[in-house]
């Protein structure tokens, strides 16, 4: 299933990196624990999480998850967003 499909499913707001939509997401995996996804997820996996400080973009990197979604309305500081968008991980 391409991002794109899951980020409209969603209704999801992009905060970074829209040239991965078109990217296929082989998994998901949510968690609210930065040592589960380390532990569980596997390259190009959507990870789901309630966790919005800069240890999503770090797990996600190590992972080469394919994003992160962020769920309950939650939103990233200014400057978890500027480093998404350095490392290219949305």
């Amino acid at each position: 299933m391409k991002l794109s499909l899951v980020q409209e499913i969603l209704e999801a707001e992009v905060l970074c990196e829209n040239d991965l939509l078109i990217k296929d997401v082989r998994g998901s995996f949510a968690c609210g624990l930065t040592s589960e996804m380390l532990l569980y997820v596997n390259p190009e996996t959507l990870d789901i999480t309630s966790l919005t400080n800069i240890h999503i973009i770090h797990a996600a990197q190590v992972m080469d998850a394919i994003g992160s979604a962020l769920f309950g309305d939650k939103k990233p500081y200014k400057s978890v967003i500027m480093n998404m968008d350095s490392t290219h991980v949305g």
